[in-house]
């Protein structure tokens, strides 16, 4: 998935994002492993350099296993109780 795709994504939820805190958050991410991006070549002659594609490292989808048991009733609690 690339940087623009999660950005649309995101928005998709009704959130909006900017371009700089993403690309940040993506790079953090790279930095301690938890992904790894690839460049794609563009599909247009204007781009100067091509696309990243971002795919979770098997450290990335540990942490988010880890995550998700620990957060998804509190989550699950926080969104009934908010959305009555």
């Amino acid at each position: 998935m690339t940087g623009y795709e999660i950005m649309k994504h995101i928005n998709s939820f009704g959130f909006k994002t900017h371009t700089g805190t993403v690309y940040y958050q993506l790079g953090m991410l790279s930095e301690w492993g938890f992904i790894r991006g690839e460049e794609q070549p563009t599909r247009t002659k204007y781009a100067r350099r091509g696309t990243t594609a971002y795919k979770m490292t098997e450290k990335g989808m540990k942490t988010f296993k880890k995550f998700k048991k620990k957060w998804t009733k509190p989550l699950e609690y926080a969104y009934k109780n908010l959305n009555t």
